[in-house]
């Protein structure tokens, strides 16, 4: 079947996702042949998904179906099975994807030491990409951050880079919006940095990446580490002045044997 529809669309078999393939009813056993008749009268329904490929400079999807019902005879050519009668192009329907959008700035909710922590939301099914670099860094492009790759494409700490997967109920229209914490870790004390934020949605064959003035930019410090010395390393006022006097006899000591 996938064979017949590439020979009239000219495209390969991997652009057709099967959405529903039901088995054709059948009665074991069963030699009457008028039943036999009744059961091969029976039509089977296909359902699938003609994916769009965003970097072929090609026509729209849907022109792709018309061109199965303008020259069905060459269909049925290759899929004899196929019931001549159906109209595919008047029961296909397209399938239209909303570019990503934020549902808001991502927020510091938290930041420390050595790490960083930020509420972040997308309005739509999809992926949200994060990376962290001190500031001033060579920003990414979005296609670099979505793989976690510096302007010079060499892979970010682990830390520095996190992925995170949003799905919507299907019953969702937008009355909410779902939110996760993501956190950057391993980044040095009293640091500046720079948080940038990118997404995608879930298209089939390449999810549609935000463009370059869609990064999100959040400035940070982390904090500064604090030293505190053990009380058995410290002495009090009183033993500070004491030591400092046993040191003071010992130099006069050793000034009037010397003498």
């Amino acid at each position: 079947m996938l064979s017949g529809l590439g020979l009239v669309t000219g495209l390969p078999s991997s652009r057709f996702s099967i959405d529903n393939n039901p088995p054709k009813f059948s009665i074991p056993g069963v030699t009457d042949p008028v039943v036999l008749d009744l059961l091969n009268s029976q039509t089977t329904t296909y359902e699938m998904t003609l994916l769009q490929d965003p970097f072929e400079n090609a026509i729209r999807p849907i022109e792709r179906v018309k061109s199965l019902q303008t020259q069905k005879s060459i269909l049925i050519g290759a899929i004899p099975e196929l019931v001549s009668s159906y109209n595919i192009f008047t029961n296909a329907y397209e399938i239209i994807a909303f570019h990503q959008e934020f549902s808001y700035t991502p927020i510091l909710t938290q930041v420390g030491q050595d790490s960083v922590f930020f509420n972040v939301s997308i309005r739509r099914n999809g992926s949200l990409y994060g990376i962290v670099m001190v500031k001033n860094s060579t920003v990414p492009y979005p296609r670099q951050m979505k793989y976690g790759l510096d302007s010079t494409n060499f892979l970010l700490d682990p830390e520095h880079f996190i992925n995170l997967s949003f799905v919507y109920p299907s019953d969702n229209r937008g009355e909410s919006v779902i939110y996760q914490i993501g956190n950057f870790t391993n980044l040095y004390d009293n640091t500046e940095y720079d948080a940038y934020f990118i997404a995608d949605n879930d298209l089939p064959i390449n999810p549609d990446l935000m463009d370059d003035d869609e990064i999100l930019k959040v400035s940070f410090q982390t904090e500064t580490e604090i030293f505190i010395i053990p009380d058995t390393y410290r002495a009090t006022f009183g033993e500070r002045i004491t030591e400092r006097w046993i040191l003071m006899t010992i130099m006069l000591l050793t000034i009037i044997i010397l003498i």
